[in-house]
């Protein structure tokens, strides 16, 4: 399921050092905005310290990314416009 894929991902990225979690989202940016969205409503919830300003600014500010993701299982889902 979705959300489960979402838990796993995070279970990963909290064992991640900064230098890749950073590598991530600069990576992030060559893929889709829903990309985008995904990646820093995760990393903003997993490592609160990164910037994600580059990724954020990236996106269309009218644009809504339609993911299936729940309430509970993305904390920073509408910040980022996730649906």
């Amino acid at each position: 399921t979705i959300t489960g894929t979402i838990q796993t991902i995070k279970e990963i990225m909290r064992e991640m050092s900064p230098n890749e979690v950073e590598t991530m989202v600069d990576l992030a940016q060559y893929y889709p905005p829903s990309v985008k969205a995904l990646v820093g409503a995760i990393v903003q919830e997993v490592h609160p310290s990164t910037i994600l300003t580059p990724l954020f600014s990236a996106l269309n500010t009218l644009s809504v990314y339609k993911i299936g993701v729940k309430d509970n299982s993305l904390q920073y889902r509408k910040h980022w416009k996730i649906l």
